[in-house]
């Protein structure tokens, strides 16, 4: 969904800044970085489903 982006859990350093890893604004098979405490439009977290495997 284009305009969507979801935050990541993972982290990257880049000339000693750490940025936050987000995907889905432009497209989903690239990730981007931006600065952790960005708080700008388009940025939301999305509920994942885990399967449960049972006993």
């Amino acid at each position: 969904m284009e305009g969507a982006a979801t935050w990541c859990q993972e982290r990257r350093v880049v000339d000693g800044r750490e940025y936050a890893v987000n995907r889905g604004y432009l497209t989903i098979s690239r990730f981007h970085l931006t600065e952790p405490g960005f708080r700008g439009y388009g940025f939301s977290w999305r509920p994942v489903l885990e399967r449960i495997e049972e006993r």
